[in-house]
Order: C-alpha cells, then structure tokens, then sequence
C-alpha cells in the first residue's frame, strides 16, 4: 500500500487485519460466493481507506465500511421488485 499523507495506514492495515474476516463473512452473506465476497469488500475498502482518519474508533470505521459494502453491492438507486407469489 502506498504512503499517503495525512492518513494513518498503519492503523488501516491493522483494522483490516483484525477484521477483514468479519466484513469478508458480511460480503458473502449479500454474494453467496467466496471470490465476489472477496472482491466486494476489497472495492469497499478502496473506497473507504481515505476517510479511515475521519472516524472515531474501529467501531465506526467498521460500520462505514459495512455500510459501502452494502451499498455497492446494491447501489440505493436500483430498483428492488419482489417476483410475484406462486399462489
């Protein structure tokens, strides 16, 4: 990982160390799938590791990062539509 200035990426790969594991069991409850799971918490944390400094503990960086997570799997602006009962 390269050195960027202002954040912490000690701190980051210790977050992601502690619970990468955690978030990779979130990913593949949404995924169903080992790789996608893996490959979505990978795009989450990408996009959430400048704003790691931002927050105030793990606690709250882990809820963002759930909450990306979450979102990129299922962007808010798809349309959910449930299939019609067999009824």
């Amino acid at each position: 990982m390269t050195e960027q200035p202002g954040i912490e990426v000690r701190g980051f790969e210790r977050f992601v160390t502690e619970r990468g594991r955690i978030l990779w069991r979130a990913a593949w409850l949404l995924t169903g799938d080992s790789q996608h799971a893996e490959d979505l918490v990978r795009t989450a944390l990408s996009k959430c590791f400048t704003r790691y400094d931002d927050m105030d503990g793990d606690e709250s960086f882990e809820a963002y990062v759930r909450t990306v997570t979450y979102r990129t799997f299922a962007p808010p602006w798809q349309e959910w539509r449930l299939l019609p009962s067999s009824r």
